[in-house]
Protein backbone atom coordinates (compact mmCIF):
# COMPACT_ATOMS: atom_id res chain seq x y z
CA UNK A 1 0.00 0.00 0.00
CA UNK A 2 2.98 2.34 0.46
CA UNK A 3 4.68 4.26 -2.36
CA UNK A 4 7.17 1.96 -4.01
CA UNK A 5 5.25 -1.19 -3.09
CA UNK A 6 2.04 -0.66 -5.02
CA UNK A 7 2.83 0.33 -8.61
CA UNK A 8 -0.58 1.73 -9.50
CA UNK A 9 -2.89 4.62 -8.77
CA UNK A 10 -6.46 4.62 -7.57
CA UNK A 11 -8.00 3.04 -4.52
CA UNK A 12 -7.34 -0.30 -2.87
CA UNK A 13 -9.85 -1.74 -0.42
CA UNK A 14 -8.11 -3.45 2.48
CA UNK A 15 -9.63 -5.26 5.47
CA UNK A 16 -7.46 -5.80 8.51
CA UNK A 17 -8.21 -7.90 11.57
CA UNK A 18 -6.34 -6.80 14.67
CA UNK A 19 -6.42 -8.51 18.05
CA UNK A 20 -5.47 -6.44 21.05
CA UNK A 21 -4.66 -7.30 24.62
CA UNK A 22 -7.54 -7.96 26.98
CA UNK A 23 -8.70 -4.91 28.91
CA UNK A 24 -11.21 -4.28 31.65
CA UNK A 25 -13.78 -1.62 30.66
CA UNK A 26 -15.92 0.42 33.02
CA UNK A 27 -18.30 3.36 32.54
CA UNK A 28 -15.57 5.55 33.97
CA UNK A 29 -12.92 3.86 31.81
CA UNK A 30 -14.33 3.63 28.27
CA UNK A 31 -12.55 2.32 25.22
CA UNK A 32 -12.52 4.46 22.07
CA UNK A 33 -12.06 3.05 18.59
CA UNK A 34 -11.38 6.33 16.82
CA UNK A 35 -7.65 6.27 16.06
CA UNK A 36 -5.55 4.14 13.74
CA UNK A 37 -1.75 4.27 13.68
CA UNK A 38 0.31 2.91 10.81
CA UNK A 39 4.03 2.26 10.90
CA UNK A 40 6.76 0.95 8.66
CA UNK A 41 6.80 3.52 5.85
CA UNK A 42 9.65 5.85 5.03
CA UNK A 43 9.38 9.52 6.10
CA UNK A 44 7.37 11.52 3.58
CA UNK A 45 5.52 8.54 2.17
CA UNK A 46 2.01 9.48 1.07
CA UNK A 47 -0.83 7.50 2.59
CA UNK A 48 -4.46 8.53 2.32
CA UNK A 49 -7.50 6.93 3.93
CA UNK A 50 -10.84 7.43 2.24
CA UNK A 51 -13.76 9.03 4.02
CA UNK A 52 -15.58 5.68 3.98
CA UNK A 53 -12.95 4.02 6.17
CA UNK A 54 -14.57 2.40 9.22
CA UNK A 55 -13.45 0.63 12.35
CA UNK A 56 -15.71 -2.12 13.65
CA UNK A 57 -14.78 -3.62 17.05
CA UNK A 58 -15.41 -7.37 17.28
CA UNK A 59 -15.36 -8.89 20.76
CA UNK A 60 -14.24 -12.53 20.67
CA UNK A 61 -15.11 -15.23 23.19
CA UNK A 62 -11.67 -16.81 23.24
CA UNK A 63 -8.64 -15.56 25.15
CA UNK A 64 -6.25 -13.00 23.68
CA UNK A 65 -2.90 -11.62 24.71
CA UNK A 66 -3.01 -10.60 28.34
CA UNK A 67 -6.16 -12.55 29.21
CA UNK A 68 -6.29 -14.58 32.43
CA UNK A 69 -7.38 -18.15 31.75
CA UNK A 70 -8.70 -20.25 34.63
CA UNK A 71 -10.08 -23.77 34.93
CA UNK A 72 -13.63 -22.52 34.41
CA UNK A 73 -12.64 -21.36 30.93
CA UNK A 74 -10.65 -24.47 30.08
CA UNK A 75 -13.46 -26.77 31.26
CA UNK A 76 -16.23 -24.81 29.55
CA UNK A 77 -17.53 -27.83 27.64
CA UNK A 78 -20.99 -29.28 27.41
CA UNK A 79 -20.76 -31.75 30.30
CA UNK A 80 -21.38 -31.73 34.03
CA UNK A 81 -19.02 -32.34 36.95
CA UNK A 82 -20.59 -35.78 37.34
CA UNK A 83 -19.86 -36.54 33.68
CA UNK A 84 -16.21 -35.63 34.31
CA UNK A 85 -16.04 -37.96 37.32
CA UNK A 86 -17.56 -40.78 35.25
CA UNK A 87 -15.03 -40.21 32.46
CA UNK A 88 -12.05 -40.43 34.85
CA UNK A 89 -13.63 -43.46 36.55
CA UNK A 90 -13.89 -45.16 33.15
CA UNK A 91 -10.15 -44.73 32.53
CA UNK A 92 -8.80 -46.09 35.81
CA UNK A 93 -11.72 -48.34 36.88
CA UNK A 94 -12.15 -46.25 40.02
CA UNK A 95 -14.18 -47.04 43.12
CA UNK A 96 -15.38 -44.40 45.58
CA UNK A 97 -16.27 -44.29 49.25
CA UNK A 98 -16.77 -41.62 51.91
CA UNK A 99 -15.13 -41.76 55.32
CA UNK A 100 -17.81 -40.03 57.39
CA UNK A 101 -15.48 -39.60 60.37
CA UNK A 102 -12.87 -37.63 58.49
CA UNK A 103 -15.42 -36.40 55.90
CA UNK A 104 -13.07 -37.36 53.07
CA UNK A 105 -14.06 -38.94 49.77
CA UNK A 106 -11.60 -41.54 48.50
CA UNK A 107 -11.19 -42.71 44.91
CA UNK A 108 -8.97 -45.70 44.12
CA UNK A 109 -8.54 -48.12 41.22
CA UNK A 110 -10.31 -51.46 41.59
CA UNK A 111 -7.09 -53.31 42.42
CA UNK A 112 -6.21 -50.90 45.24
CA UNK A 113 -9.73 -50.34 46.52
CA UNK A 114 -10.51 -53.99 47.27
CA UNK A 115 -8.09 -55.60 49.72
CA UNK A 116 -7.23 -59.14 50.77
CA UNK A 117 -7.19 -58.10 54.40
CA UNK A 118 -8.90 -58.03 56.77
CA UNK A 119 -11.04 -61.17 56.40
CA UNK A 120 -14.38 -61.26 58.25
CA UNK A 121 -15.79 -64.72 58.93
CA UNK A 122 -19.56 -64.84 58.41
CA UNK A 123 -19.81 -68.63 58.11
CA UNK A 124 -21.94 -68.92 61.27
CA UNK A 125 -24.43 -66.39 59.88
CA UNK A 126 -25.50 -68.43 56.85
CA UNK A 127 -29.23 -69.27 56.94
CA UNK A 128 -29.21 -72.90 55.78
CA UNK A 129 -33.02 -72.96 55.58
CA UNK A 130 -32.99 -70.57 52.62
CA UNK A 131 -31.83 -71.39 49.08
CA UNK A 132 -28.32 -70.65 47.86
CA UNK A 133 -28.10 -69.51 44.23
CA UNK A 134 -24.88 -69.59 42.21
CA UNK A 135 -24.64 -67.57 39.01
CA UNK A 136 -22.01 -66.73 36.43
CA UNK A 137 -20.75 -63.10 36.73
CA UNK A 138 -20.48 -62.87 32.93
CA UNK A 139 -24.07 -63.83 32.13
CA UNK A 140 -25.01 -60.19 31.37
CA UNK A 141 -21.69 -59.24 29.76
CA UNK A 142 -20.95 -59.34 26.05
CA UNK A 143 -18.49 -61.98 24.89
CA UNK A 144 -16.21 -59.29 23.45
CA UNK A 145 -15.78 -55.89 25.10
CA UNK A 146 -13.93 -52.91 23.61
CA UNK A 147 -12.57 -50.09 25.79
CA UNK A 148 -11.69 -46.95 23.85
CA UNK A 149 -11.64 -43.16 23.77
CA UNK A 150 -14.12 -40.82 22.19
CA UNK A 151 -13.63 -40.41 18.46
CA UNK A 152 -13.42 -37.11 16.61
CA UNK A 153 -9.80 -35.96 16.98
CA UNK A 154 -8.38 -35.14 13.54
CA UNK A 155 -4.72 -36.00 14.17
CA UNK A 156 -5.61 -39.33 15.80
CA UNK A 157 -7.98 -40.17 12.94
CA UNK A 158 -5.20 -39.62 10.40
CA UNK A 159 -2.76 -41.76 12.38
CA UNK A 160 -5.31 -44.54 12.82
CA UNK A 161 -6.01 -44.52 9.10
CA UNK A 162 -2.33 -44.65 8.14
CA UNK A 163 -1.49 -47.42 10.61
CA UNK A 164 -4.73 -49.39 10.28
CA UNK A 165 -5.25 -49.42 14.04
CA UNK A 166 -7.11 -47.52 16.76
CA UNK A 167 -4.94 -45.63 19.24
CA UNK A 168 -6.05 -46.23 22.81
CA UNK A 169 -8.37 -49.19 22.10
CA UNK A 170 -8.22 -52.45 24.07
CA UNK A 171 -10.33 -55.51 23.29
CA UNK A 172 -10.96 -58.29 25.78
CA UNK A 173 -12.68 -61.63 25.23
CA UNK A 174 -14.57 -62.79 28.31
CA UNK A 175 -14.28 -66.51 27.39
CA UNK A 176 -17.31 -67.60 29.38
CA UNK A 177 -19.97 -69.81 27.78
CA UNK A 178 -22.75 -67.85 29.48
CA UNK A 179 -21.57 -64.46 28.23
CA UNK A 180 -23.95 -62.69 25.86
CA UNK A 181 -23.16 -63.19 22.19
CA UNK A 182 -21.87 -60.18 20.33
CA UNK A 183 -19.71 -57.18 21.13
CA UNK A 184 -19.97 -54.17 23.41
CA UNK A 185 -18.03 -50.91 23.10
CA UNK A 186 -17.38 -48.94 26.28
CA UNK A 187 -16.27 -45.56 24.98
CA UNK A 188 -15.09 -42.76 27.23
CA UNK A 189 -17.80 -40.13 27.45
CA UNK A 190 -15.53 -37.07 27.28
CA UNK A 191 -11.88 -37.60 26.37
CA UNK A 192 -10.23 -38.30 23.03
CA UNK A 193 -6.83 -39.87 22.48
CA UNK A 194 -4.00 -37.56 21.39
CA UNK A 195 -0.78 -37.62 19.39
CA UNK A 196 2.34 -35.45 19.51
CA UNK A 197 4.46 -34.15 16.67
CA UNK A 198 7.94 -32.59 16.49
CA UNK A 199 9.23 -30.19 13.86
CA UNK A 200 6.07 -28.06 13.66
CA UNK A 201 7.43 -25.00 15.49
CA UNK A 202 10.18 -23.40 13.34
CA UNK A 203 12.10 -21.81 16.23
CA UNK A 204 12.06 -25.05 18.24
CA UNK A 205 11.77 -28.05 15.88
CA UNK A 206 12.92 -30.32 18.70
CA UNK A 207 9.77 -29.61 20.73
CA UNK A 208 7.25 -32.45 20.77
CA UNK A 209 3.89 -30.67 20.70
CA UNK A 210 0.39 -31.95 21.35
CA UNK A 211 -1.79 -31.88 18.23
CA UNK A 212 -5.29 -30.41 18.53
CA UNK A 213 -8.11 -29.66 16.13
CA UNK A 214 -8.90 -31.16 12.74
CA UNK A 215 -7.09 -29.66 9.76
CA UNK A 216 -9.11 -31.83 7.40
CA UNK A 217 -12.40 -30.15 8.32
CA UNK A 218 -13.66 -26.74 7.25
CA UNK A 219 -14.63 -24.75 10.34
CA UNK A 220 -18.00 -23.03 10.21
CA UNK A 221 -16.66 -20.13 12.26
CA UNK A 222 -13.53 -18.91 14.00
CA UNK A 223 -14.48 -20.63 17.25
CA UNK A 224 -14.69 -24.12 15.76
CA UNK A 225 -10.98 -24.13 14.96
CA UNK A 226 -10.01 -23.72 18.63
CA UNK A 227 -12.85 -25.56 20.41
CA UNK A 228 -11.41 -29.05 19.99
CA UNK A 229 -12.71 -32.04 21.93
CA UNK A 230 -11.43 -32.46 25.53
CA UNK A 231 -8.20 -34.39 26.02
CA UNK A 232 -6.49 -36.01 28.96
CA UNK A 233 -2.68 -36.01 28.99
CA UNK A 234 0.29 -36.36 31.32
CA UNK A 235 2.22 -33.15 31.98
CA UNK A 236 5.93 -33.79 32.41
CA UNK A 237 6.99 -30.22 33.19
CA UNK A 238 9.48 -28.05 31.31
CA UNK A 239 11.85 -29.89 28.98
CA UNK A 240 15.17 -28.50 27.75
CA UNK A 241 15.37 -27.82 24.02
CA UNK A 242 18.39 -28.84 21.94
CA UNK A 243 21.19 -26.30 21.78
CA UNK A 244 20.41 -23.27 19.65
CA UNK A 245 16.62 -23.64 19.82
CA UNK A 246 14.38 -21.14 21.64
CA UNK A 247 10.78 -21.40 22.73
CA UNK A 248 10.04 -17.83 21.69
CA UNK A 249 7.77 -15.17 23.12
CA UNK A 250 7.13 -14.47 25.94
CA UNK A 251 9.86 -16.44 27.75
CA UNK A 252 12.31 -16.74 24.84
CA UNK A 253 13.81 -19.52 26.94
CA UNK A 254 15.54 -22.75 26.14
CA UNK A 255 12.79 -25.00 27.53
CA UNK A 256 9.16 -25.73 26.71
CA UNK A 257 6.14 -27.34 28.45
CA UNK A 258 5.85 -31.02 27.53
CA UNK A 259 2.61 -32.96 27.75
CA UNK A 260 1.60 -36.16 25.98
CA UNK A 261 -0.97 -38.95 25.85
CA UNK A 262 1.68 -41.60 25.20
CA UNK A 263 5.45 -41.47 25.59
CA UNK A 264 7.76 -44.32 24.63
CA UNK A 265 11.48 -44.64 25.25
CA UNK A 266 12.35 -43.47 21.73
CA UNK A 267 10.18 -40.36 21.62
CA UNK A 268 11.98 -37.06 21.01
CA UNK A 269 11.05 -34.50 23.66
CA UNK A 270 14.24 -32.45 23.73
CA UNK A 271 17.01 -33.14 26.20
CA UNK A 272 16.58 -34.96 29.50
CA UNK A 273 14.98 -38.27 30.34
CA UNK A 274 11.23 -38.89 30.58
CA UNK A 275 10.05 -42.21 31.96
CA UNK A 276 7.81 -44.02 29.45
CA UNK A 277 4.08 -43.77 30.15
CA UNK A 278 0.79 -44.29 28.37
CA UNK A 279 -2.89 -43.48 28.77
CA UNK A 280 -3.79 -46.10 26.15
CA UNK A 281 -6.04 -48.91 27.32
CA UNK A 282 -3.89 -51.37 25.36
CA UNK A 283 -0.21 -52.20 25.86
CA UNK A 284 1.91 -50.09 23.51
CA UNK A 285 5.64 -49.93 22.89
CA UNK A 286 6.28 -52.28 25.81
CA UNK A 287 4.32 -50.09 28.26
CA UNK A 288 1.42 -51.60 30.22
CA UNK A 289 -1.90 -49.97 29.29
CA UNK A 290 -4.80 -48.95 31.49
CA UNK A 291 -6.32 -52.40 31.06
CA UNK A 292 -4.14 -53.41 34.01
CA UNK A 293 -6.76 -51.79 36.26
CA UNK A 294 -9.33 -54.27 34.88
CA UNK A 295 -7.36 -57.50 34.49
CA UNK A 296 -8.33 -58.97 37.88
CA UNK A 297 -11.99 -58.03 37.38
CA UNK A 298 -11.91 -59.61 33.93
CA UNK A 299 -10.45 -62.81 35.37
CA UNK A 300 -13.39 -62.97 37.80
CA UNK A 301 -15.82 -62.67 34.88
CA UNK A 302 -14.16 -65.65 33.24
CA UNK A 303 -13.82 -67.96 36.20
CA UNK A 304 -15.48 -66.43 39.27
CA UNK A 305 -18.90 -67.19 40.74
CA UNK A 306 -21.66 -64.90 42.00
CA UNK A 307 -23.36 -66.16 45.14
CA UNK A 308 -26.82 -65.24 46.46
CA UNK A 309 -27.17 -66.36 50.05
CA UNK A 310 -29.26 -65.40 53.10
CA UNK A 311 -27.45 -64.32 56.27
CA UNK A 312 -28.58 -63.59 59.83
CA UNK A 313 -27.14 -60.08 60.17
CA UNK A 314 -27.31 -57.75 63.16
CA UNK A 315 -27.14 -53.95 63.19
CA UNK A 316 -23.52 -54.30 64.37
CA UNK A 317 -22.75 -56.22 61.17
CA UNK A 318 -24.41 -53.59 58.98
CA UNK A 319 -22.92 -50.47 60.60
CA UNK A 320 -19.38 -50.87 59.14
CA UNK A 321 -20.94 -51.19 55.68
CA UNK A 322 -22.77 -47.88 56.10
CA UNK A 323 -19.83 -46.08 57.71
CA UNK A 324 -16.61 -47.35 56.11
CA UNK A 325 -13.38 -46.32 57.79
CA UNK A 326 -9.69 -47.16 57.91
CA UNK A 327 -10.35 -50.52 59.64
CA UNK A 328 -11.60 -51.83 56.26
CA UNK A 329 -14.09 -54.22 57.90
CA UNK A 330 -16.59 -53.46 55.17
CA UNK A 331 -17.16 -54.13 51.47
CA UNK A 332 -13.48 -53.40 50.71
CA UNK A 333 -12.32 -56.43 52.70
CA UNK A 334 -12.99 -60.13 52.21
CA UNK A 335 -15.63 -62.36 53.80
CA UNK A 336 -15.13 -66.02 54.60
CA UNK A 337 -18.17 -68.25 54.02
CA UNK A 338 -18.61 -71.98 54.46
CA UNK A 339 -21.19 -73.24 51.97
CA UNK A 340 -21.85 -76.98 51.65
CA UNK A 341 -18.55 -77.90 53.23
CA UNK A 342 -16.53 -75.56 50.99
CA UNK A 343 -14.73 -72.61 52.50
CA UNK A 344 -13.95 -69.68 50.22
CA UNK A 345 -13.35 -65.93 50.30
CA UNK A 346 -15.87 -63.54 48.77
CA UNK A 347 -16.41 -59.89 47.97
CA UNK A 348 -19.65 -58.43 49.28
CA UNK A 349 -21.47 -56.74 46.38
CA UNK A 350 -24.89 -55.99 47.80
CA UNK A 351 -27.07 -56.30 50.90
CA UNK A 352 -30.67 -56.53 49.69
CA UNK A 353 -33.40 -54.83 51.76
CA UNK A 354 -31.96 -55.29 55.23
CA UNK A 355 -34.50 -55.04 58.06
CA UNK A 356 -33.30 -55.13 61.70
CA UNK A 357 -35.89 -57.70 62.79
CA UNK A 358 -35.23 -60.85 64.87
CA UNK A 359 -35.28 -64.23 63.14
CA UNK A 360 -35.29 -62.64 59.68
CA UNK A 361 -32.36 -63.35 57.40
CA UNK A 362 -31.20 -60.93 54.69
CA UNK A 363 -30.33 -61.70 51.10
CA UNK A 364 -26.70 -60.86 50.27
CA UNK A 365 -24.87 -61.06 46.96
CA UNK A 366 -21.19 -62.01 46.92
CA UNK A 367 -18.55 -62.43 44.26
CA UNK A 368 -16.24 -65.37 44.77
CA UNK A 369 -12.57 -64.47 44.41
CA UNK A 370 -10.69 -66.57 41.86
CA UNK A 371 -8.56 -68.48 42.46
CA UNK A 372 -10.07 -69.54 45.76
CA UNK A 373 -7.84 -68.43 48.63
Amino acid sequence: MYDGYVQETGTLEVELRIRSSAERLLPSQPKYFDSIFFGGAQPGTEFILGSATTVRPVFTEYPTLGATVGFEEVAAHDFSCLDLVRAVKHLFNLRFYTDEVSRNVYAEPYTGFYRREPVTDWSDKVDLSRPVVIREPAEKTAATVHYCYRSGDGAVTRQNRSRAETLGKWTVTVENNLATRGEETRENGIFTASVNSAGDYPDAPGASLLQAGDRDSTPSDDMESINFLPKIVVYEGMRELPAGQRWGWPSNGGSYPYAAFHHSAGDNTGTGDVEPFTLCFEDRDGIAGLHRFRDHETALLRSGKRLEVYLDLTPADIEPLLRPNRLLRDFRGLFRLRIGGEIALYRLEEVVDYTPAPRQSTKCIFLKEYPVV
